[in-house]
């Protein structure tokens, strides 16, 4: 009677401790307040929403709403984009997720490297980065080590993270990004943007700054809002020949991948 007295102490102090972390964080319906339920179902799909759109006129549908408002569609057409990605996942938190964590998990640039695509032009996976890394500086390009951090539940965030990394791509060969980290709201945003431009062989591609992603990110009630907002400047002899919104979806994708395997999710 005893040992059943413990176990249950124990489960009810274990839902005392949890129960606060989930719930203070908001409905997803304080983000979308105009959500139907179809939608949201469509969000918590494993590939989520998806819109693409090609010209730059077009309105954003999904935009959640932040206090104070943040102008995803202002900065994502500062490029001046042929096209625009808007995507939305809800996914499932199998524990606590904090900003603290998030933020830990979106500093290992490293672990970009040797993820992998399925690539239809050669059937099978390959790796999207070859290598992966911060650096000092646009004109010091020498690899820096990512932050370390010993416990990702204590880490002082700073309000906002600007650096540069380079990535060796399969298909761009090295390029170089500008990342822009900051806490917003109740969640978290990582920007990033083309700092060189990038180039497939000996082919112009994408000018310099002229892609822009930014990936909204907060822990909700209901699982873990993933809002990203991208757009490019595609010359039309490209666009011709490759559907840019599929290649950098892909890119996008393995980017969440990252994300997700960092926060142990």
């Amino acid at each position: 009677m005893k040992l059943y007295r413990f176990f249950f102490v124990y489960f009810l102090l274990t839902v005392y401790l949890l129960t606060p972390v989930f719930s203070q964080n908001r409905s997803i319906q304080t983000l979308y307040p105009d959500l139907q339920k179809d939608k949201l179902i469509l969000f918590s799909t494993e590939d989520g929403s998806l819109e693409i759109l090609e010209g730059s006129k077009q309105k954003t549908q999904f935009e959640p709403k932040l206090e104070p408002p943040f102008g995803f569609k202002d900065i994502i057409q500062q490029g001046k984009p042929t096209f625009v990605i808007e995507t939305v996942r809800l996914l499932p938190l199998s524990k606590p997720v904090s900003i603290s964590r998030i933020y830990a998990a979106l500093s290992r640039i490293r672990d970009l490297a040797g993820r992998t695509y399925q690539s239809a032009s050669r059937g099978k996976e390959v790796p999207l980065f070859e290598t992966a890394s911060r650096i000092e500086s646009l004109k010091r390009t020498n690899p820096v080590q990512d932050p370390v951090f010993p416990n990702n539940e204590n880490i002082k965030i700073p309000t906002s993270d600007s650096f540069y990394i380079s990535l060796k791509d399969i298909n761009f060969g090295n390029s170089f990004y500008k990342v822009d980290m900051r806490t917003y709201d109740k969640g978290f945003l990582f920007i990033l943007s083309n700092a060189k431009s990038l180039s497939y062989g000996i082919i112009p591609v994408i000018g310099e700054n002229k892609f822009i992603s930014i990936l909204y990110v907060e822990p909700l009630t209901e699982g873990l809002l993933l809002y990203n907002q991208a757009g490019a400047q595609v010359g039309s002899l490209i666009s011709s020949q490759v559907h840019m919104p599929s290649a950098i979806r892909k890119r996008l994708d393995v980017f969440i991948d990252w994300f997700l395997d960092g926060l142990g999710q």
